[in-house]
């Protein structure tokens, strides 16, 4: 299964692909290494896959590897 999410941190919006597989949700950074993707992934633990989806990216835009969308 694969989707989008977004997300608003300090009123800026971050928006993120992600994929879940075998119950595990995995969602990527936009910046930084080309060749090594910053990724941020568990399981579900119960919850639906957009959910674990935006907490995840959350924690991307926390590292600063997500570039928000409106700028």
């Amino acid at each position: 299964m694969s989707g989008f999410v977004s997300v608003e941190v300090e009123g800026k919006l971050y928006e993120s692909e992600y994929h879940e597989v075998g119950g595990v949700v995995r969602v990527y950074g936009d910046l930084g290494d080309p060749h090594k993707p910053e990724v941020e992934f568990t399981t579900l633990g119960g919850m639906k896959p957009d959910q674990v989806a935006r907490i995840l990216l959350r924690r991307l835009v926390k590292r600063g590897v997500v570039s928000p969308t409106d700028d």
